[in-house]
């Protein structure tokens, strides 16, 4: 498939990325963030597994590690003091093929969490006070 518009044009490749087989990676329910990084590797999270990956621009991954999230919706990569780190908006639910693609009983645990590349949490935002937030779910994207 080939997406264009105007002077940029884009083309689907299925399969792309050479992620590790896993009993969640198939039925995984995600559309995940992406960011690029300063050296044009891609970051994502597995699509069913709590993992971010940074893969190769040919879709190797190059590195791996687990992480306490849900769903890593938003990924911003920033550079800092000489190194880059990351920003993620964790919705707090996942869709589950077992519920038939729907989200689990209960509330979403949203997070925003700046983390290294090795998955270590340098700083937590905190649930913002706002009236909105006070008895519905707090579900960052």
């Amino acid at each position: 498939m080939r997406i264009c518009e105007g002077e940029h044009q884009y083309h689907w490749e299925d399969r792309w990325s050479k992620i590790p087989d896993s009993a969640a990676k198939d039925p995984g329910w995600a559309h995940d963030g992406m960011a690029v990084t300063e050296n044009g590797n891609i970051l994502t999270c597995h699509s069913g597994d709590p993992t971010m990956m940074l893969l190769d621009p040919a879709g190797n991954v190059i590195k791996s590690w687990p992480v306490d999230l849900a769903d890593a919706h938003g990924i911003t990569v920033v550079p800092e003091n000489g190194e880059e780190l990351l920003w993620i908006a964790d919705n707090g639910r996942k869709r589950s093929g077992d519920l038939g693609y729907e989200y689990p009983e209960g509330g979403a645990k949203g997070q925003v969490l700046k983390m290294d590349f090795v998955g270590n949490v340098l700083m937590p935002l905190e649930r913002p006070e706002l009236p909105v937030y006070e008895e519905g779910m707090y579900s960052p994207t």
